[in-house]
């Protein structure tokens, strides 16, 4: 497998948890509540390569390609969740761990990234998660930050009556909202919209079906 079939592999795993087909089962010190557990469950094979590793936090995806795994999301930290996580990673394959993929900063997505990053994997995420790691007293003091970011995860253009596009500037995002800017010189009277981009794994934007329409009176 080239080293593009493998990020393949990345984006359909990123597709998977980006759905709501994995519920996540509340754990100590991401948003829910609940006695932690801290070993990580066998195996369950999804499909053919994907695995889903449950316990002792949010939980884990691993992909298993020819040339390495890809993780998603390393638990709680610890030394024991870190070793039952990576004991039940070892039945999969005896190949290293290429990338791990944080899906959020909670101390259960990230808590062991650091044990990762010292095998030789590379841990991406978006630019704004290791912002929030930083600086959520949760997670500031958990080792591992991302070594791979993106700097956004999506694009904002605002559509004029005419067709016109205007690439529009993220001026705040938290985990709920995105706030933009739009220069008044480039509104009227009319009708506008503003069309919705996906950043994908390889740098190119996928259009977000429909607009989001309002108007200039």
């Amino acid at each position: 497998m080239s080293r593009n079939n493998l990020f393949i592999g990345i984006a359909a795993v990123l597709c998977l948890t980006g759905g709501a087909s994995l519920a996540q089962a509340p754990q100590r010190g991401g948003r829910g509540g609940g006695a932690p557990d801290n070993t990580v469950m066998a195996p369950r094979e999804l499909k053919p390569g994907l695995f889903l590793l449950t316990g002792a936090g949010a939980n884990t995806l691993v992909r298993v390609t020819t040339e390495g795994l890809i993780v998603v999301d390393t638990k709680n930290p610890g030394d024991e969740q870190a070793n039952s996580l990576l004991a039940q990673i070892k039945t999969l394959s005896p190949l290293p761990v290429k990338f791990v993929i944080n899906t959020q900063h909670h101390p259960d997505h990230v808590g062991n990234n650091q044990k990762f990053i010292d095998a030789g994997a590379t841990v991406l995420s978006l630019e704004a998660l290791k912002t929030f790691m930083g600086t959520d007293p949760r997670t500031t003091q958990i080792p591992g930050r991302p070594t791979q970011t993106f700097a956004k995860d999506y694009s904002l253009k605002l559509v004029s009556g005419d067709g016109t596009l205007h690439d529009l500037k993220i001026e705040k995002r938290d985990d709920q909202t995105v706030t933009v800017k739009i220069l008044a010189s480039l509104l009227s009277r009319g009708q506008y919209a503003i069309q919705i981009s996906r950043l994908n794994p390889d740098g190119t934007y996928t259009r977000i079906p429909g607009n989001y329409y309002f108007n200039i009176e």
